[in-house]
């Protein structure tokens, strides 16, 4: 698995092309997707074919090679896209962004949640245009919230998730929708299995259903070529149920797992 110092070393290119990405958005993210297969080939990592092996045993070699580069693919827009947001902002983004007919219909009180698979980081203009308003937890703010989505980081100690929970609760309780990634966690976890192998989940969402009432609305967002995608999935009551449907998911569609998300699941440091 790629560490810090190769990460570094490819910034470069995920830059330039993010500074393109504006005016040029095919081109770039195009490009950016052939770079990154072509990288995961020839270095046979991010992630390597054994890891993709690892979790999809049913895939012969050569077909775990080539969900691997296509993982390394993705890997490579998504680092322009974030770069891209860095840059500009989500104006670039809006327009490569379109929602499902599904997603469009959520309404409040509701609890949006995602992995980190796909374009992960995709989301913000579809909440932005949510009739309900969005309270959205991330870790650490990648970008600045317009119209009625306002964004909350995770970080911090155990005073700072409880205050943030009881804002949730209450944003809940007054009819607005709640987003976050069901895979980013800090101190206690719910452990469940994914791909056969450990997943830990973040307790918050299951007890704001419980204490609200409100659905847990799984989604998705992935690529079509240099566009953005952004799909609801089931709806789930419990940890182990969204890490079956995240199982599904990404059985079908196994190039569209994250290095986060691999690391994660085969305990990768």
């Amino acid at each position: 698995m790629t560490g810090s110092r190769d990460h570094r070393r490819f910034d470069t290119p995920a830059k330039l092309l993010a500074s393109v990405a504006a005016s040029h958005p095919r081109a770039a993210f195009e490009l950016a997707g052939r770079l990154g297969a072509l990288r995961n080939r020839i270095r046979r990592r991010w992630p390597s074919a054994a890891e993709i092996s690892a979790l999809f045993s049913r895939l012969d070699r050569r077909t775990a090679a080539s969900v691997a580069a296509r993982a390394g693919a993705l890997h490579e827009r998504n680092r322009v896209l974030v770069h891209g947001i860095v840059r500009y902002g989500l104006d670039f983004l809006r327009p490569l962004v379109s929602a499902s007919e599904s997603f469009r219909a959520m309404s409040g009180p509701r609890i949006v949640a995602t992995f980190h698979a796909g374009a992960v980081h995709a989301f913000g203009p579809a909440l932005e245009r949510m009739d309900a308003p969005v309270l959205a937890f991330r870790d650490g703010s990648l970008f600045a919230s317009r119209g009625t989505v306002e964004i909350v980081s995770t970080k911090g100690g155990e005073q700072s998730r409880s205050a943030a929970l009881h804002r949730a609760l209450l944003h809940l309780r007054g009819g607005g929708v709640v987003f976050l990634a069901l895979d980013v966690y800090q101190g206690e976890a719910i452990e469940t299995q994914c791909l056969g192998r450990r997943l830990r989940l973040a307790p918050g969402a299951f007890a704001l259903a419980r204490w609200t009432g409100a659905p847990i609305q799984l989604a998705v967002a992935r690529w079509e070529g240099h566009r953005v995608l952004i799909e609801a999935g089931a709806c789930v009551t419990t940890a182990e149920a969204a890490s079956f449907w995240l199982e599904a998911y990404l059985t079908g569609r196994p190039e569209e797992i994250t290095l986060g998300l691999l690391r994660n699941l085969l305990e990768i440091s």
